[in-house]
């Protein structure tokens, strides 16, 4: 079991990203302490307001570095591992890059961690790595993987790694996430809700690649309530788990009924000239009764909380190239 929360040290990669930045904030709020990796690739703004906590420490370093991760995790009860190339346009960018960090690293860390003494390694993966239910049904763990991207063939591979190497006593948590959503303080305009989100309100027009698709979403701060609930469990079995919420597998189409309820006379262009073949729903019961997790905010709550960062002029340029990975 990991000791109490206020004695217990948590290493993040990919501390000052969009998921990362909440992430440090909720450790932080739950009394851990924090060692926070960045290479600070998208810059690191997202932790200025935490530089004078004293439970955490920042470590500009490379996830590719064994060295460096060698002395973040040294002394850590657990470690976090967020860092990568998200989503498919940058990982296409940058293939040879995509692997190396995604995968090479990843395996790489976790027997760093290991042999640091860490008791438990938390892989943010995506379930973005079922591809398409051709059936329709929610996908649990058991199923049949089907990778669609270099990014979910590096995730897989790296996955597969974790759950299939043993590393005495620490224990390799596989998550894989759904579609994460909602506001950030390293915020990014390119993931789907958010590019519906802005596209809807800035531009008036929403324009949807196959409608008909599902998606599983859940919220950056459900996603980090997530990972502190493994945490608190102590030192699970080393299995994967898909991360999210039933409620929260939409259609686009719903989605797209969603923000264009709270925008309007913006209007919804189908556009089947662009094949977006993904498509699939999910099941979310193992980690649901497991951990005892249920998501605390729906769509709706993301869809108005980032339409007022838009409308109070908090984000001014959406479109910015700081707040979309290409």
């Amino acid at each position: 079991m990991l000791k109490n929360t206020h004695d217990t040290t948590v290493t993040v990669t990919g501390a000052a990203g969009y998921f990362g930045a909440v992430l440090c904030r909720k450790l932080l709020a739950e009394g851990y302490r924090v060692r926070a990796v960045d290479n600070l690739r998208y810059h690191g703004e997202a932790l200025l307001g935490l530089l004078d906590e004293p439970g955490l420490t920042f470590f500009k370093s490379d996830v590719r570095d064994d060295r460096a991760m060698g002395q973040v995790c040294a002394g850590a009860d657990a470690v976090v591992h967020l860092a990568a190339l998200v989503g498919e346009p940058v990982c296409r960018i940058n293939p040879a890059e995509t692997e190396a960090v995604n995968d090479r690293a990843t395996r790489s860390l976790a027997k760093i961690a290991a042999e640091a003494g860490a008791g438990l390694f938390i892989f943010s993966s995506t379930c973005s790595n079922y591809g398409k239910s051709e059936d329709g049904r929610a996908l649990n763990e058991e199923d049949t993987l089907q990778p669609l991207s270099l990014y979910s063939e590096t995730k897989i591979a790296a996955e597969q790694a974790l759950l299939h190497t043993n590393y005495g006593v620490m224990r390799a948590v596989v998550l894989r996430f759904a579609t994460l959503f909602g506001v950030s303080p390293a915020m990014r305009f390119d993931l789907l809700v958010q590019e519906f989100v802005r596209d809807a309100y800035v531009t008036g027009r929403l324009e949807v690649y196959n409608p008909q698709a599902w998606r599983p979403f859940l919220h950056v701060a459900d996603a980090a309530e997530a990972i502190v609930r493994v945490l608190k469990a102590g030192t699970p079995s080393s299995r994967v788990y898909n991360v999210g919420d039933e409620a929260l597998n939409s259609r686009k189409a719903g989605l797209a009924d969603y923000v264009l309820s709270l925008v309007p006379g913006a209007e919804m262009l189908v556009n089947d000239t662009k094949a977006d073949p993904r498509d699939y729903r999910v099941d979310f019961s193992r980690f649901a009764d497991e951990f005892d997790f249920r998501a605390t905010r729906d769509l709706r709550q993301g869809v108005e909380q980032i339409i007022r960062l838009l409308r109070d002029g908090i984000v001014s340029d959406p479109f910015s190239k700081r707040f979309n990975k290409v």
